[in-house]
């Protein structure tokens, strides 16, 4: 069941325009640089902390249309 799941999800991201693709690729680099800023943020400047909660939501602005077309109905 799990495996059909996939094998279904890997086949849409297959047929996905390649804008699509390359959002949820950028999508994920900004989550990721985001990331790495946050975990840079326990130092004592808090301009790093601004900085990485703005990739990560910038990340999830990229990502939401090649989701919605990859798992959407």
């Amino acid at each position: 069941m799990c495996k059909e799941w996939a094998v279904k999800k890997f086949d849409r991201i297959k047929k996905a325009p390649m804008s699509t693709v390359a959002g949820w690729i950028f999508g994920k680099f900004f989550f990721g640089v985001g990331l790495g800023i946050l975990l840079v943020a326990y130092f004592p400047n808090t301009a790093w902390i601004w900085a990485g909660w703005l990739f990560i939501v910038l990340s999830i602005l990229v990502a939401l249309p090649a989701l919605k077309a990859v798992f959407g109905k």
